[in-house]
């Protein structure tokens, strides 16, 4: 109804006439401006339009490292639907891409039981990111490896999966030459 009222334009008039909704209606201007776009098919089709546009934009937004941009998506998907995975998908991107790994790994883990998630490859990659900069070699080792070989991410995991063989080399030619039992124990437990 808005859209046919005041069309994509009358955002300005909008805040002039309901300047205390003036957040609400920027998230709805999100969602309207990008609707005609939106034709994903890895999204479900109980979604709506305006959801799937909201979460391509908060999307974008990380991508390009706007994480206001990206909070103020989460905040519009957390209102159209805060059960859908999607929206907790976005939150724990935002955890990851502020240097919250734990929160974010809880979040993923989450995810990652979820049967038919619409992203498992990124699930996967960022469960393997957040534990890697947890130090938790062998878990981000596992989860890189699981990404699909024809994934967008595959590269950047295996790269990733070099860099933990690399640091496992050297800490061990280390280990050898000051032999100690409880740092090569340590190693051990922290390496794949």
């Amino acid at each position: 109804k808005i859209k046919e009222e005041f069309g994509l334009k009358g955002e300005k008039q909008l805040k002039i006439l309901y300047p205390e909704l003036k957040e609400d209606i920027d998230l709805m201007f999100i969602a309207l401006k990008l609707a005609p776009r939106s034709k994903n098919p890895k999204f479900s089709s109980s979604l709506s339009p305006s959801f799937q546009s909201v979460f391509q934009e908060a999307i974008e937004a990380l991508k390009k490292g706007n994480l206001e941009k990206a909070k103020r998506g989460l905040k519009a998907l957390e209102k159209l639907n805060s059960k859908e995975p999607l929206t907790l998908y976005v939150k724990a991107r935002i955890y990851f891409e502020t240097g919250k790994f734990e929160d974010a790994a809880k979040l993923f883990r989450r995810l990652e039981k979820i049967h038919n998630f619409p992203l498992p490859n990124e699930v996967n990659y960022y469960l393997g990111e957040s534990y890697f900069y947890l130090r938790d070699y062998i878990r981000a080792f596992n989860y890189l490896q699981r990404i699909d070989q024809d994934s967008d991410l595959k590269i950047k995991a295996e790269a990733r999966l070099r860099e933990i063989n690399s640091l496992k080399n050297s800490t061990l030619k280390r280990l050898l030459t000051r032999f100690s039992p409880k740092e090569f124990e340590k190693f051990l437990k922290t390496f794949p």
